[in-house]
């Protein structure tokens, strides 16, 4: 299976175990670089504390 829209791109492959209470975050570059009204990025560290912040709450 090919992921990523250059044909020739070479990506990494590995392995993680994931287990229960385990949060796994799948997300594109449109959500880090994203800007707010005032031109500001929203940031992965931004992503990050939201996922910490809501961890407990139903997708």
């Amino acid at each position: 299976m090919v992921l990523g829209i250059f044909e020739h791109s070479h990506y990494n492959e590995t392995s993680v175990s994931i287990g229960s209470g385990d949060i796994l975050v799948l997300y594109t570059d449109g959500i880090s670089e994203a800007m707010n009204a005032t031109n500001q990025e929203f940031t992965e560290e931004q992503l990050v504390e939201i996922v910490r912040t809501n961890a407990s709450c139903t997708p």
